[in-house]
């Protein structure tokens, strides 16, 4: 079995948007974690298969590497004239996700740091591996629509 490490920042060239060098962190307390705010890179979001608007509001990240494989997520807002563009470009659409549906569980909610409060206007859907194997990665994605003007999107991406 391999380390698992919580990437707190891991862009291109090894230098996150702040500057500061990329690192790996052992994941034991992954909830005492901050996301880092920015895009994550085009590699890692090639890998996990995730699409993050230029123009998106507010994003943040984190990683935690784990073998192979591992966990990214990502959260941001954009206009809701703008989700459906985004869904099809990650496998799906609006009409397959599940009102109410907050598709992380505590699980992952602990991982990530997030909050989602189910009383609000929430969508989810799980976008499985396009190969049906162990080389594509998995999504689990929440809409909030609790905003008038933008839907914030919440994508915890697994790759074995």
């Amino acid at each position: 079995m391999g380390a698992t490490v919580l990437t707190l920042a891991s862009c291109e060239n090894g230098v996150d948007s702040s500057g500061s060098t990329a690192r790996d962190v052992p994941s034991a307390s992954p909830a005492s974690v901050d996301s880092i705010m920015g895009i994550p890179s085009r590699e890692l979001r090639e890998q996990y298969g995730v699409t993050v608007p230029v123009d998106a509001i507010d994003p943040s990240y984190g990683r935690r590497k784990e073998g192979g494989g591992g966990e990214l997520w990502v959260k941001f807002g954009i206009g809701k004239g703008d989700l459906n563009g985004l869904l099809a470009s990650m496998g799906t659409d609006e009409e397959k996700l599940h009102s109410g549906l907050i598709a992380f569980t505590s699980t992952d909610l602990e991982l990530t740091g997030w909050s989602l409060d189910p009383a609000h206007s929430v969508k989810g859907v799980l976008v499985p591996t396009k190969d049906g194997g162990m080389k594509s990665p998995s999504q689990k994605i929440t809409i909030d629509y609790s905003d008038s003007n933008t839907v914030t999107v919440y994508i915890l991406a697994m790759k074995p």
